[in-house]
Formats: C-alpha cells, structure tokens, sequence
C-alpha cells in the first residue's frame, strides 16, 4: 500500500489549493524564481519521500519486490490518480515524459488517406517533428500546423484563430493543443 503522504484517495482536482503557498513543498533554491514547469518541473518533498521508501524496499529485495509488490503498488498509484481525474483507472496508463506520449498516440492512430494531424507554431519542437514524421509514414496523411503569432489580443481572439484553421481544414482528425502554462494572454 502507497504510504498516506501521497494523498488523500478522494482528493479532486476541485479540492487542490494551487498557488505560493506549495513552494514549502519543493526543494527548489528559495534564492531563486523557477520559471521553466514545462521542460523539468520539481518533485514534492512528500513525493520524493514515498519514493525513497519505494526505493530502499526495492533493493532490500529486488525480485520479491518486482515480483509481488511492483504490480498492486502500480495498480494502486493508477487508482489514486484516476481518483483525483475522475475517471477510471483503465482509461489511464503511466507513461515516461509527454514526448513519448504523443509519441505513442500518434504512431498508433490510424488516419485515412486524405486526413490530416494539426499542430501549432507553438507546438514543442519535438513534438511537431513526431507530428510531420507521422504524417510522412502513414499514407496522404497532412500535418497541417496553426501560426500563432503575437499579439494575441484576448481569449476570443484565440479561440477564432483555431475556429478559422479547423474550419478551413476539416480534413483535421487529430489535433496537439498545448496546455497554456503561463497567463499569455
């Protein structure tokens, strides 16, 4: 069983007090602003610590841990997880990084010959190379990318930049939309 400080099994995302207050819960220099979440975020103190347990238990016994304790500890961490999302822990799945995430979705959705995969100018740089690698591989396939370009003068503006693209491409049946992770706009 997961120890207590990976939370509370009924913690909802509705419940989650973001804000300052957590910089407490990091390791990060006090001394210093951090300000790139999206390439290497930092790992909660109390995270750190379950994993150290997971860790040292590991290697008092490798095959009895791999063998008996990996699998329910997994299964229980999905649980957790899906528990926090709202939603079942088989529509989850643990993967290393976002990249190989994309990656994956992308190499194995099967697009029909005159469909298209969208990206942004915004879109992570190895991601829309996966994005246009797909589209070579795969047969006819596009990959079409949306110029974002700066100023963006409000949330609508937006909105109808992506509303004008799918309309003038409705060939799209697969979109990258990056999670915004500052306030841009």
């Amino acid at each position: 069983m997961l120890p207590a400080a990976m939370g509370d099994a009924s913690l909802s995302l509705k419940t989650l007090n973001l804000g300052p207050h957590l910089r407490k819960e990091f390791a990060l220099d006090s001394e210093y602003t951090f300000c790139n979440q999206a390439s290497f975020g930092a790992t909660p103190l109390c995270v750190l610590d379950v994993q150290k347990r997971i860790l040292d238990d590991m290697n008092r016994w490798p095959c009895h841990f791999m063998w008996r304790k990996s699998l329910p500890l997994w299964t229980e961490a999905l649980q957790l997880l899906a528990n926090l999302l709202g939603t079942k822990k088989e529509n989850l799945v643990f993967i290393a990084n976002t990249t190989t995430a994309i990656n994956t979705i992308l190499k194995s959705t099967v697009l029909q010959p005159g469909d298209a995969i969208m990206g942004t100018s915004l879109t992570y740089g190895a991601v829309q190379f996966t994005i246009k690698e797909t589209a070579r591989i795969q047969k006819d396939i596009q990959a079409l990318f949306l110029d974002i370009s700066f100023p963006i003068l409000s949330k609508q503006d937006l909105l109808d930049r992506y509303t004008d693209f799918l309309n003038n491409h409705p060939n799209i049946k697969l979109a990258v939309i990056g999670m915004p992770i500052s306030k841009s706009i």
